[in-house]
């Protein structure tokens, strides 16, 4: 008995790595290191009205962190509004935002990340890079999606805190066999009941292993609601100045 046991303890604990080292290779093939990027965003909401916004997306790789600036650039409402993110492999991320509004920057704090993002049904969560060690991975087994062979793999939070701040109890998510990249994203509420999908189309590969999503769409399944995010241009190893991604300088031009 001990011996089955322990067999068992092994077999969940290595099915376990197995999910983790998938999300890490993953997330690895979809960061694109520094990069700059133009893209659409289009907000439906469930009456068939439609916003437009249009955005510059930098990216840039330090030692220490993945950083991520957001600027808003159409229509002239939004012009000017600013979305910086640090990312780290082993501390919460970090956001601050500057709207031309106040004229000031403010750090976006643990209990806003699971807010909607300038009005779509993305939320501030969505802007930054799961920390793996902050979830527990499942490996679901093998599935089918739109003729792709996939995995299904389930991400949780470890803690009651973080799932409240993502605002999501758990994700299934399911990856590309042949590629592990993500094609679409279920997130759960704190409920359990199904709350938003999240769809990865179009993607195309920046030639040295990464692949980017030209293509995302959130679902809100809960209030008819849904946001795709399209790219229009996208430059792969573009240099990025340093002192663009410091959040004293957001509403400098």
């Amino acid at each position: 008995m001990k011996l089955l046991l322990l067999l068992l303890f092994i077999s969940v604990n290595v099915a376990a790595q197995n999910a983790t080292n998938l999300m890490r290779q993953s997330q690895d093939r979809t960061s694109a290191g520094n990069s700059e990027m133009q893209s659409t965003i289009s907000i439906h909401d469930n009456k068939g009205n439609v916003r437009v916004r249009e955005i510059t997306t930098l990216t840039r790789k330090t030692k220490e962190n993945s950083q991520l600036l957001i600027r808003f650039t159409a229509p002239a409402e939004v012009r000017g509004t600013t979305l910086l993110v640090y990312d780290y492999p082993d501390k919460a991320d970090q956001q601050w935002i500057y709207l031309p509004a106040t004229g000031k920057v403010r750090q976006i704090v643990s209990n806003e990340k699971g807010k909607n993002f300038m009005g779509s049904e993305f939320t501030n969560a969505d802007m930054s890079q799961l920390n793996l060690d902050d979830y527990t991975f499942t490996n679901l087994g093998r599935t089918e999606y739109n003729g792709t062979g996939c995995i299904k793999i389930e991400a949780k939070g470890k803690t009651p805190a973080l799932q409240n701040e993502q605002g999501y109890s758990k994700k299934i998510i399911l990856l590309d066999a042949a590629r592990l990249i993500p094609l679409r994203e279920e997130l759960y509420d704190r409920n359990d009941k199904l709350h938003r999908e999240l769809l990865y189309e179009n993607y195309n590969s920046t030639g040295d292993g990464k692949w980017v999503a030209w293509k995302m769409t959130m679902n809100n399944v809960q209030n008819g609601r849904r946001s795709t995010m399209t790219v229009n241009r996208f430059e792969s190893n573009a240099a990025q100045p340093e002192q663009l991604f410091a959040p004293n300088a957001l509403g400098k031009k």
